[in-house]
């Protein structure tokens, strides 16, 4: 700032200085053509004024410069000598002379601040640049590089790592905040320890829920199926694979009083309960100060219920078994008295007749007419009995209803030499077994009268299903039959009313318009189905 004041000062004496040496050359040439006067005094005045106010401005550099102390005695001496007028050519010469050296002096002065000033600004800006430098690498030092251990701290426990730490030696805030980050590093790998032994803990917990699961699907589907469900060795083997080195038994009884006298008391039993009614008991033997741990119980408690239901459903199957065979043995007596039974009775009387016409020596003209009758009620009853063992050998052998009934309706299209239509919108499994041999026994015998009776040129097979019940109905367009027929139990229509009432069904036989009979059947499908 100083150097550039005294340039500014230097600036405003070279033009000071430059107007006296104009106004010297001006005196100078008054001076020689004779022209002094009043505009001379005028210019002499103005020279005199800006002289002095040079050489107050230069008072302090000539004291301590001697050249420029010299230079402004001389100007001054001849000044005064051109004022008077006593001075020459040559002296007015040398004073416009002075003038210059006095102009080319704070010329020169200028140029040297100039180039002081220039020195300056170039060590301030070495200046400048050392100080960002020695900032820069304190920096570096100090801010930068501790900022990014933080950030590699901070990054490391992103990704789990907690073990590096911050330097807590650095003063003030990076100090203060190494020592957060150290803490809440340490918090974070409390909380991340603690999820991850709950998340091993669950692991485990859902492992073991897993195998518990597929043991039980696996004996859930192996106890369901009839060919399986009595061997439970492999069960046990199982259960003792999951739970551990200790034994498991079942033991099958309907005295668990009796049973659990005899257990020892490191048994830990479940009992096979279902319907309030005792199955036996399941038994894990285990040492004496082991407790079983809550999914030991509950697995084993759903196995005991597994093995109830499945002994549960086993009797149910074969109560029902047996209900069926004695329904069928029923069915097969009522058969054999109102065909084969009334047949025999008719040919034993037919037996007694020809017995007692030989006793009274009948003529054999008389005799033939008995014994045609006996022939003909024989072949009738051959052929009822053909009739009922056809009947009652009938197996639902395919995988479907729909398939055995299509199976029957082939079968009777070729003995009638005449297609035979089927129309079918029952699901599979919506009928029980004892329904479906019915319902199958049922067309099958209707098919038959059509066959036998009938003298129809086509049919016509609906199992059509409406709000849960089963429409059957069997068309023909045969001669019909009569009324009378079906009261009187012909055909097999008896053994079809009675196919009938086992399914809760009703049956009904009419005449079909213009030709033909039609067979109908509607029964519910229960829920049991």
């Amino acid at each position: 700032i100083l150097v550039s004041e005294n340039i500014n000062d230097s600036a405003a004496k070279i033009n000071m200085a430059g107007s006296l040496r104009m106004l010297a050359a001006k005196i100078q040439i008054s001076s020689q053509t004779g022209k002094l006067g009043t505009a001379n005094s005028a210019e002499i005045t103005n020279f005199q004024q800006r002289f002095n106010a040079v050489h107050a401005k230069s008072r302090l550099d000539s004291k301590s410069d001697k050249e420029l102390a010299a230079l402004f005695n001389r100007i001054t001496e001849r000044w005064e000598k051109i004022k008077n007028q006593h001075s020459s050519l040559d002296e007015r010469e040398n004073f416009v002379a002075d003038l210059d050296n006095l102009v080319n002096y704070f010329q020169k002065v200028t140029e040297k601040e100039i180039r002081l000033l220039r020195v300056i600004q170039y060590l301030g800006l070495f200046v400048m640049v050392l100080i960002s430098y020695v900032t820069i690498y304190r920096s570096q030092g100090r801010l930068i590089a501790p900022f990014r251990h933080l950030v590699e701290v901070a990054t490391e426990a992103g990704r789990g790592n907690f073990a590096p730490q911050a330097d807590e030696k650095a003063n003030g805030e990076l100090g203060l905040l190494a020592k957060s980050l150290n803490e809440m590093s340490q918090q974070l790998s409390l909380t991340y320890q603690d999820f991850e032994e709950k998340v091993a803990d669950k692991t485990v917990e859902l492992e073991q829920t897993n195998r518990s699961l597929g043991i039980l699907y696996r004996s859930a589907h192996s106890l369901s199926s009839r060919e399986h469900s009595s061997d439970l060795s492999w069960l046990l083997l199982e259960l003792e694979k999951a739970l551990g080195s200790d034994t498991i038994s079942v033991t099958i009884s309907e005295h668990n009083e009796f049973i659990r006298e005899k257990i020892p008391s490191k048994h830990h039993v479940y009992p096979i309960n279902k319907h309030g009614h005792s199955f036996g008991v399941l038994l894990w033997e285990t040492r004496a100060t082991t407790e079983p741990e809550f999914w030991q119980e509950e697995l084993l408690k759903a196995m005991s219920n597994l093995i109830a239901t499945s002994s549960d459903m086993a009797q149910k199957r074969r109560t029902e078994s047996r209900l069926e065979i004695m329904e069928e043995r029923a069915v097969i007596a009522r058969e054999l008295h109102d065909s084969l039974a009334q047949s025999l009775s008719y040919l034993k009387l037919q037996i007694s007749l020809l017995n007692k016409q030989y006793q009274k020596g009948l003529s054999q003209e008389k005799i033939s007419p008995t014994i045609s009758e006996i022939s003909k009620g024989t072949n009738q009853a051959y052929k009822q009995l053909r009739e009922i063992l056809t009947t009652f050998r009938i197996k639902l052998d395919n995988d479907s209803i729909e398939n055995s009934i299509q199976e029957a309706v082939t079968e009777f299209s070729e003995k009638c030499h005449y297609n035979i239509e089927l129309n079918y919108s029952l699901e599979n499994n919506r009928l029980n077994p004892h329904q479906e041999i019915h319902l199958l026994q049922i067309i099958r015998e209707a098919l038959s009268n059509i066959h036998k009776h009938a003298q129809a040129s086509g049919a016509v097979v609906n199992v059509l299903v409406d709000n849960n019940e089963v429409q059957v109905e069997i068309d023909d367009n045969g001669c019909g039959q009569p009324e009378a027929a079906s009261r009187e139990g012909h055909f097999g229509l008896k053994i079809m009313q009675e196919r009938a009432k086992s399914l809760g069904g009703i049956l009904k036989i009419t005449q079909n318009h213009p030709s033909g009979t039609r067979v109908s059947l509607c029964f519910k499908i229960t829920q049991e189905s």
